[in-house]
This record gives structure tokens, sequence and C-alpha cells, in this order.
């Protein structure tokens, strides 16, 4: 499995804020780095584009970009900003924290960080706010840099987010089409619309109208998953956010995002994020010193 071929992890997460107009460039960044706008615009330039960043988009560059970022003079943005180091080997067993640049870190040139050579991700992708991708990568993003500010960086948590940041980024799935035909869209729009309720295949492919073969290749396709797979990460993401912005119960989680079983909602959270859904909601319980 391409899991098992890779070592990603997480070696920096923060928020950055700029001064109105302020720049900032560096010549190479040994990361995948992923980033959006809380509030506020600006422009960043990498491998010779410029992308307009405001709420809610999201860019990721791949390893060793460049970057150069300006911020607007009015409204300058405040950036979520995510290092991943797609293989990260440690003897050790310890994660040294950090990105390597070229400002004489230390870190720049370490033999142990690489670059996955298979990637796809090649030049920066851009995701704008009304994308699936942007979505699940600011919610990650934002646990991240929770994860950071509290100090709880064992290294299991920051290989677990690094596989997910790394996934959600794009770089591990094959090239899709940059169109999206309606009938996904309509598949799309009616599964983000009855998350809460049960929902089969053939509920899926009667909302595009068309058979159930064709709606599984038009998911295959442009997703590279299958409708299952994508409804299914979709109320993961959905339940991620139910626990960091409300107080509902984890049963009521479970069941607001689509899970009619507690235990079974438990065990999917788990295999997705790495913890458990209630050291998730809690965020400070999550520790080095967790066996779980």
């Amino acid at each position: 499995m391409l899991k098992d071929q890779l070592n990603p992890a997480l070696v920096w997460a923060n928020w950055y804020y700029f001064r109105p107009g302020e720049s900032v460039s560096f010549q190479t960044v040994e990361s995948v780095c992923i980033l959006w706008s809380a509030r506020g615009s600006g422009v960043i330039r990498s491998a010779g584009q410029d992308f307009e960043v405001g709420p809610g988009s999201v860019l990721v560059l791949p390893w060793k970009h460049d970057i150069y970022y300006r911020a607007d003079r009015v409204s300058p943005f405040q950036l979520g900003t995510l290092h991943v180091v797609p293989n990260l080997d440690t003897p050790s067993g310890k994660i040294e924290l950090g990105v390597g640049t070229q400002i004489g870190d230390g870190l720049f040139g370490k033999s142990e960080r690489k670059n996955n050579p298979n990637t796809v991700l090649n030049h920066p992708a851009y995701y704008d706010s009304s994308s699936l991708p942007a979505r699940n990568l600011i919610q990650l993003g934002g646990y991240s840099i929770q994860i950071f500010q509290d100090g709880e960086t064992s290294s299991e948590i920051l290989r677990s987010l690094g596989y997910l940041l790394y996934l959600e980024s794009g770089a591990m799935h094959p090239a899709r089409d940059s169109t999206s035909p309606a009938a996904l869209t309509a598949m799309k729009e009616f599964m983000l619309q009855n998350l809460a309720r049960p929902i089969s295949a053939d509920d899926i492919a009667f909302a595009a109208r068309i058979s159930l073969s064709s709606a599984q290749r038009l998911f295959v396709r442009h997703e590279g998953v299958t409708p299952k797979t994508w409804l299914s990460r979709v109320r993961l993401q959905q339940a991620s956010f139910l626990l960091q912005t409300t107080n509902l119960r984890m049963g009521e989680v479970a069941f607001q995002s689509g899970f009619r079983d507690a235990l079974y909602f438990s065990k999917v959270f788990r295999e997705r994020f790495g913890v458990p859904p209630s050291k998730f909601a809690a965020r400070g319980e999550v520790g080095p010193e967790s066996t779980e």
C-alpha cells in the first residue's frame, strides 16, 4: 500500500499575521507547504505564478518551492501555514520540528528529509473556497495548528497528521480532469444536503439520473475514489467540524454526521485522524504519553 511506502510527517504549523503591505520571500523551502487565509487577502508568488489568496482559498506548494508573499495594504492576510516532509526517516523516532530553507537554519539539506519521487504534485495547486479539498485542508490545518500551539507534538501525531495532509493536498492522487460534469456535481450536492440521513449507492446515482455503474465511473475518474468513500470522507470532516465547534455529545455528533453506530463511528474516525473522537474534541488531552 502507498501508506507503507511513505513516511510523511508534519514538521511545522502556525499562524502568520502580516502587516499591511508586508512582503516576505524564500528562495527554497524543503517542504510541501499548505497555505490558506483565515482573513484578509494578498498575493503569493511561486514557480513564476501569482495567486490571489483570500479567505477560504488554499494553496499547496510542492517540495523545494520558492515563495514570495505580499499582503494587501488595506486588509492583509492572516495565513495558516503547514509544512509536511513527504519522506522523513527518523532512526531515533523523534521528529525535529521546523522547516529547511536556505537561510542557514540547520535543517536545510538534511539527508533524512526527502521528497516522494512518485508524487504528482510538481507545481502549485490552488483550491478555491467552495471546493472540498479546501474545506478538508482548512479543517485539518486548524486542528494541526492547535496541536502545535498546545505543544502536543508527539511523533505519532505528527506522522498521522502528515499522512492525512499529504493525502488531502493531492500529492498522492493521480492526475484528475479539471472539469466536473454536471452529473458529478449533482451527486455531490445531494450527499452534502443529506449527510445526516442514510444514503444508498442507488440514491446517489438517482440524484443525477444516471446508472449506478456510471456514477461509480464518474467518481473514480474525477475524484479517485468511489461515491461511498467520498461520502465517508465528507461525513468524517463534518464530524471533525462539529467536535471542534460545538458541545454536542459524541453520539449526537455521529448521528448528525450520518453514522448510526457510535462504535463504528469511533473506529473510522480514529483510522482517519489518528486519534479517537473524544481526544480530537478535547485536543489538549492528546499528548506524547498517549498510547490509545
